[in-house]
Protein backbone atom coordinates (compact mmCIF):
# COMPACT_ATOMS: atom_id res chain seq x y z
CA UNK A 1 0.00 0.00 0.00
CA UNK A 2 1.34 3.18 -0.74
CA UNK A 3 0.09 4.89 2.23
CA UNK A 4 2.00 2.33 4.37
CA UNK A 5 5.17 2.65 2.72
CA UNK A 6 5.26 6.74 3.16
CA UNK A 7 4.71 6.17 7.11
CA UNK A 8 7.71 4.01 6.76
CA UNK A 9 10.43 6.05 4.83
CA UNK A 10 9.31 9.58 5.77
CA UNK A 11 7.86 9.10 9.81
CA UNK A 12 9.77 8.91 13.01
CA UNK A 13 11.28 5.26 13.81
CA UNK A 14 12.78 4.06 17.04
CA UNK A 15 11.61 2.98 20.60
CA UNK A 16 9.45 6.05 21.28
CA UNK A 17 8.14 6.22 17.90
CA UNK A 18 4.10 4.39 17.82
CA UNK A 19 3.81 1.10 15.39
CA UNK A 20 3.52 1.67 12.24
CA UNK A 21 -0.45 0.04 12.09
CA UNK A 22 -1.72 3.21 14.51
CA UNK A 23 -0.43 6.35 11.63
CA UNK A 24 -2.07 4.10 9.29
CA UNK A 25 -5.02 3.77 11.37
CA UNK A 26 -5.36 7.58 12.00
CA UNK A 27 -5.31 8.55 8.16
CA UNK A 28 -7.87 6.00 7.49
CA UNK A 29 -9.94 7.62 9.93
CA UNK A 30 -9.07 10.99 8.89
CA UNK A 31 -9.74 10.13 5.25
CA UNK A 32 -13.38 8.97 5.76
CA UNK A 33 -14.09 11.92 7.95
CA UNK A 34 -12.87 14.16 5.77
CA UNK A 35 -13.37 13.04 2.64
CA UNK A 36 -11.33 14.54 -0.96
CA UNK A 37 -9.66 17.86 0.62
CA UNK A 38 -9.68 21.03 -1.53
CA UNK A 39 -6.15 22.91 -1.10
CA UNK A 40 -6.69 26.54 0.00
CA UNK A 41 -3.34 27.61 1.40
CA UNK A 42 -0.02 26.38 3.22
CA UNK A 43 1.82 28.15 5.65
CA UNK A 44 4.60 27.41 8.33
CA UNK A 45 3.08 26.11 11.56
CA UNK A 46 2.37 28.79 14.19
CA UNK A 47 5.33 26.82 16.84
CA UNK A 48 7.85 27.05 13.58
CA UNK A 49 7.98 22.66 13.70
CA UNK A 50 6.15 22.40 10.34
CA UNK A 51 3.86 23.13 8.37
CA UNK A 52 -0.25 24.10 8.45
CA UNK A 53 -2.28 23.12 5.57
CA UNK A 54 -5.68 24.88 5.07
CA UNK A 55 -8.01 23.00 2.84
CA UNK A 56 -11.65 22.28 2.70
CA UNK A 57 -13.18 19.15 3.43
CA UNK A 58 -15.55 17.19 1.01
CA UNK A 59 -18.26 18.38 3.10
CA UNK A 60 -17.50 22.18 2.51
CA UNK A 61 -15.83 22.81 6.41
CA UNK A 62 -12.43 24.56 6.57
CA UNK A 63 -9.85 22.44 8.02
CA UNK A 64 -6.34 23.00 9.20
CA UNK A 65 -3.59 19.98 8.85
CA UNK A 66 -0.77 20.49 10.84
CA UNK A 67 2.01 18.25 9.44
CA UNK A 68 4.66 18.52 12.99
CA UNK A 69 8.19 17.58 11.35
CA UNK A 70 12.20 17.08 13.24
CA UNK A 71 14.16 19.98 13.53
CA UNK A 72 16.75 18.53 12.11
CA UNK A 73 17.76 16.52 9.15
CA UNK A 74 16.06 14.53 7.76
CA UNK A 75 12.98 16.20 8.73
CA UNK A 76 10.91 12.95 9.26
CA UNK A 77 7.22 13.67 10.18
CA UNK A 78 6.68 13.37 13.80
CA UNK A 79 2.44 13.75 13.24
CA UNK A 80 -0.12 15.42 11.75
CA UNK A 81 -2.68 17.59 14.01
CA UNK A 82 -5.84 17.84 12.19
CA UNK A 83 -8.65 20.69 13.29
CA UNK A 84 -11.78 21.42 11.75
CA UNK A 85 -13.52 24.56 12.13
CA UNK A 86 -10.55 26.20 11.00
Amino acid sequence: MLMRRFFAEHSISGPDAPPLALPLQRYRETRTNLGRLTLRGVRQSPDGMGLAVSVTTENGDPATLTFLVEADAPYRMRGVRVEVGQ
